[in-house]
């Protein structure tokens, strides 16, 4: 199996000015849609490749996808790693894009991608040895299927993209016949009981209310993904023609719901291979438990004790780097 990462350099002068062509003041003044802090580099990334080299060494192959820019450290002639930059597998008229939901309802066209594939952010480490078993049984992926309704907390745009990803699933899929297919998918021994009961008690909805989200890699088939673009092609052509993010969006979330109301995924609990948290937690590091394979370091923030905390997980170069 192949991972794909997603980055970018918002210091990059050459991709300012690129950027600076196309949003507007407005969209430069909402932090949730092209405010500098969406294209921030806290400078992290040289863990993560020293992770995934130390903690899963049977990755088959790193597809690094990028706008152009590449780290100065970054050794492009490891065997491992696929550059792949922007033009080369998002096709011409959505470029240029500055929406993560373009780039990453795309990555299924990334030349020789393999079928199964984990998603990282860049900002999504390993943290500990880790099986194949956590993301793939059986050639499907692991995940969890827990329901759980949609709320919006505030004003970012992003809750209406996952209320739009909703409405996909609940277009294409009927609950009551999707967990009457598979009910052992949906209660399941290895979800905690908390959860199960919050399965039993949305059970009643004629519709999906909404999925829990666990912020952490995902593990995902290319098929999915041709199979949401052949059955929704306007809203994902329609998504991948916004510049930046848009409240008219759908999201790469919309291809993991697809496999849990297809029935095409292994039952895990998630919850308790990682965590998410945040550098504006100054208790951060504290929270890296050794029991957890993985964490999702949201980079709202600024903490050297990250940097502290990674230096003594993992001290050594990785082959990526020279």
């Amino acid at each position: 199996m192949d991972i794909v990462i997603t980055w970018v350099n918002g210091d990059d002068l050459n991709w300012q000015k690129e950027r600076d062509k196309y949003i507007s003041p407005e969209q430069r003044s909402n932090s949730h849609v092209g405010g500098d802090n969406r294209y921030k580099d806290q400078g992290l990334l040289k863990y993560w490749f020293r992770g995934i080299e130390q903690f899963a060494p049977w990755v088959n192959k790193i597809h690094f996808v990028t706008w152009g820019h590449i780290p100065e450290w970054l050794d492009t002639t490891n065997p491992k790693l696929h550059i792949i930059k922007h033009e080369e597998f998002i096709p011409k008229g959505y470029l240029p894009t500055f929406n993560s939901n373009a780039i990453l309802l795309n990555l299924h066209r990334i030349p020789g991608l393999a079928e199964r594939f984990i998603f990282f952010n860049d900002d999504m480490f390993l943290l500990k040895p880790c099986k194949e078993t956590i993301f793939f049984k059986k050639g499907l992926p692991c995940d969890m299927a827990v329901m759980n309704p949609i709320s919006a907390p505030d004003t970012d745009p992003f809750w209406d993209m996952m209320i739009n990803n909703m409405m996909v699933i609940n277009k294409n899929f009927n609950k009551k016949k999707v967990i009457k297919e598979h009910p052992f998918k949906w209660i399941n021994f290895k979800y905690s009981f908390k959860n199960n009961i919050r399965n039993i008690g949305l059970m009643g909805y004629n519709y999906f209310p909404g999925f829990y989200d666990c912020h952490l890699p995902n593990a995902f088939l290319k098929s999915t993904f041709n199979e949401v673009w052949d059955k929704n092609y306007d809203i994902c052509h329609n998504t991948c023609l916004h510049k930046f993010r848009s409240s008219e969006d759908i999201t790469e979330w919309t291809m993991r719901y697809w496999q849990l109301a297809n029935n095409k995924f292994v039952p895990i609990n998630k919850q308790k291979l990682g965590i998410f948290t945040s550098l504006k937690n100054k208790n951060v590091v504290n929270h890296l438990s050794s029991s957890f394979y993985m964490a999702c370091i949201n980079d709202e923030g600024n903490s050297g004790d990250i940097f502290d905390y990674f230096n003594r997980l993992l001290p050594n170069k990785s082959k990526f780097e020279l």
